[in-house]
């Protein structure tokens, strides 16, 4: 017989995005529930990655002692003001996934999160002007509903035949049982290489495919992208070890005398059809959310293949009000640009869904008060782009915004840029917009002091009722700290001081026509 139960909050997942917002609800002593299909928190790492092994950082020894700092190469940890971080759990930089389970598990434990285990939601549907979300013993009425169940369930391309091939989700994975055999491998994310990496010593021959060629992370800069750890197929491509990366487009599978024949279209030969035989085929190209359990009218809108929900700046399913989406699946508004499909992206995201939920309930977004001069400017944000982890993952996605209409500045942390430029709440007559970013400088002066491919660096642009009419780029640093007096903060405070006196042009003053001094060491500002 079910139990019914009214909630403010209703949370469907206790991933790490789900227990992250949990954590700020209890935190605050709000009303809300954490629903867990299985009998533990963090049960996605309990089979992914299929090989064991995470791509997400852990670098214990940094050199650094400041734990804001340290959240820069601490890719697992999520936010709290007590508990146990990552690192404590495991040392090796590329993490054991059981080593996420134990720690997701002791985190819901640690801050005694309201997660009821073992009740999957079988459906979502509307109620007033919330929602009715229904397991097989349980029954909430909840005012928002906030889902954080991650990719949930495999995305299987509409290839004629692709049912022939095995899935990342649930292929046998020892390597042993390919031994001598020609596969192919469908896609080339980081779960096909590190599936056709694993097979490299035993199987005969590996060919990987997909209509894209491969983007490495190192050049994207983003960490979704091919990792250098997973990429040794290429090695033994451009080393003609038998196996080869393709550039092509499958077009059918067919069986053939036990085996399997592809036809595929090489995009890179001006799309010739070869066909290929295999012994075996996996296919790795990614998940997508399930929305099996939503009921007319809140079945959410998909972007991406219809691979995830379509969300507004707060992450708001753009045709279902007070639906909310948390983790991996806020991926939408960054696709394969910063960091929001990863926990060291989405744990400030969910920080900042968290303050935009309170907005709605009379709530204010947390800020601290500046003097409104350059000098006091200059020092605050030189202070903050050398500690800030949140801007440094979340690079042109989250902002500070320092309010310069007041007779002090106010500044806000952790503002997501486009909820910035477009809710009431930060409609300001003149604000700073502070950002890291990869983008080069407009300004062709200041331009030709970057790298070729610039590395992340802080930026600062001056909005004016919700237009972006200057901006200032701090030049790269080879450690990233930005202390340096003429290199990085005299450039700064001009560009600050100019905006002030309200005469700053379209582009920030050019550096001084005898060019950039030698850098010797970084010294603090006083």
């Amino acid at each position: 017989m079910s139990r019914h139960s009214s909630i403010e909050y209703v949370i469907v997942g206790a991933g790490p995005a789900g227990l992250q917002l949990g954590y700020f609800f209890a935190k605050h002593r709000l009303d809300y529930v954490i629903l867990e299909a299985t009998e533990g928190a963090g049960s996605f790492f309990t089979k992914f990655p299929r090989h064991r092994r995470l791509i997400s950082i852990n670098k214990v020894h940094t050199g650094r002692r400041d734990p804001a700092v340290q959240f820069r190469w601490d890719w697992n940890s999520l936010l709290s003001d007590g508990g146990s971080p990552f690192k404590r759990y495991s040392e090796e930089y590329f993490p054991p996934a059981s080593s996420m389970v134990d720690y997701l598990q002791d985190f819901a434990s640690e801050h005694q999160l309201n997660v009821h285990y073992g009740q999957r939601v079988v459906e979502i549907s509307r109620r007033g002007g919330g929602f009715q979300v229904k397991t097989p013993s349980q029954s909430f009425a909840a005012r928002y509903l906030i889902v954080a169940t991650g990719l949930s369930e495999p995305y299987v391309p509409p290839i004629p035949g692709i049912e022939r091939a095995a899935r990342y989700a649930d292929f046998d994975a020892d390597p042993a049982r390919y031994s001598d055999r020609r596969v192919l491998v469908i896609g080339k994310g980081n779960s096909g290489f590190e599936t056709a990496d694993s097979l490299i010593p035993y199987a005969a021959q590996i060919h990987i495919v997909s209509r894209h060629d491969v983007t490495m992370a190192w050049n994207s800069h983003h960490v979704g992208h091919l990792r250098a750890v997973n990429n040794n197929l290429i090695d033994t491509d451009q080393l003609k070890s038998q196996n080869a990366t393709i550039w092509g487009e499958v077009l059918a599978i067919e069986p053939y005398r036990g085996r399997h024949l592809v036809r595929i279209a090489h995009i890179d030969s001006d799309r010739r059809v070869f066909t290929h035989l295999y012994d075996d085929i996996i296919c790795c190209t990614g998940f997508r959310m399930s929305r099996d359990i939503f009921h007319p009218p809140c079945v959410p809108a998909m972007v991406v293949d219809e691979r995830l929900p379509a969300l507004t700046a707060e992450w708001e399913s753009t045709n279902v009000e007070n639906l909310f989406f948390a983790g991996t699946l806020t991926q939408s508004r960054d696709y394969k640009r910063s960091s929001s499909a990863f926990i060291h992206g989405f744990r400030y995201n969910t920080q900042a869904l968290f303050r935009m939920l309170a907005l709605r309930n009379g709530g204010s977004w947390p800020s601290r008060e500046l003097a409104k001069d350059a000098d006091s400017l200059t020092n605050f944000i030189a202070q903050r782009v050398n500690t800030t982890s949140s801007l440094w993952h979340q690079f042109n996605f989250l902002c500070d915004v320092i309010d310069l209409g007041t007779p002090t500045a106010r500044c806000f942390h952790d503002v997501p840029v486009d909820f910035a430029l477009s809710s009431p709440y930060f409609r300001l007559a003149r604000c700073l917009l502070l950002t890291f970013t990869h983008d080069e400088p407009k300004d062709p002066e200041r331009r030709r002091y970057f790298s070729e491919v610039p590395a992340l660096h802080p930026r600062v642009r001056l909005v004016a009722n919700g237009e972006v009419i200057a901006e200032h780029h701090v030049l790269e640093d080879l450690e990233a700290e930005w202390f340096e007096e003429s290199l990085y903060l005299q450039p700064l405070e001009a560009f600050l001081a100019a905006v002030l006196a309200e005469e700053v042009a379209a582009q920030p003053p050019p550096v001084a026509a005898a060019g950039i001094p030698e850098l010797t060491r970084p010294t603090a500002r006083s």
